[in-house]
């Protein structure tokens, strides 16, 4: 519960932050966004004492909630940020808290663009089952979108393998398919 109440805070900051901002394309300056993920799985491994078990992956996915915050570097084309969300991991039942850096480059400086997404970073545990954290990454495409004058869209397709420590010799290896919907809040 105290993680959800963290991302709510974090979102409402995010929000008001920028409330002066007068970039109508939302792509100068500082950025934030809200993105919901689901991650198939086509391959899911687990890995005990050596041995290799693979996992039944008629059901295995992810559903995440994101919050990114960052800054375009370079303006209309680069933006550099960080993201923290809430991954909830079906078959097997996995709870983990994803802490990562976003790249993203821009194809086009035009006000709807496609971009390059890379993401990485690691695993916060969650409740009292995982010890150590793992690996989270995420290298896709995606498209930002205006739906409306002033409504903002992002969506993305990425490819993303993650690595789920459980203690120092036994881990989760998932391969799977990522797509994402955001909403660009400034």
């Amino acid at each position: 519960m105290m993680i959800y109440r963290c991302v709510v805070i974090l979102v409402l900051i995010l929000s008001f932050s920028n409330l002066n901002a007068r970039d109508e394309d939302k792509n100068t300056g500082l950025f934030g966004s809200i993105e919901l993920s689901y991650i198939n799985h086509f391959d899911a491994h687990y890995y005990y004492q050596s041995t290799l078990y693979n996992f039944d992956i008629d059901d295995s996915h992810v559903r995440s909630i994101n919050v990114l915050g960052g800054y375009y570097v370079i303006p209309k084309r680069l933006a550099l940020g960080f993201g923290v969300g809430i991954d909830g991991f079906q078959n097997p039942y996995i709870s983990t808290f994803p802490l990562y850096g976003d790249l993203r480059y821009f194809l086009s400086k035009k006000r709807n663009a496609p971009y390059l997404q890379l993401d990485y970073g690691g695993f916060l545990r969650l409740g009292s089952t995982f010890y150590n954290t793992g690996r989270y990454f995420k290298a896709g495409i995606g498209y930002k979108r205006f739906v409306s004058q002033k409504l903002c869209m992002t969506f993305a397709i990425s490819y993303a393998p993650s690595k789920i420590n459980e203690n120092s010799q036994n881990y989760y290896l998932f391969k799977g398919i990522a797509f994402s919907i955001g909403f660009v809040l400034f």
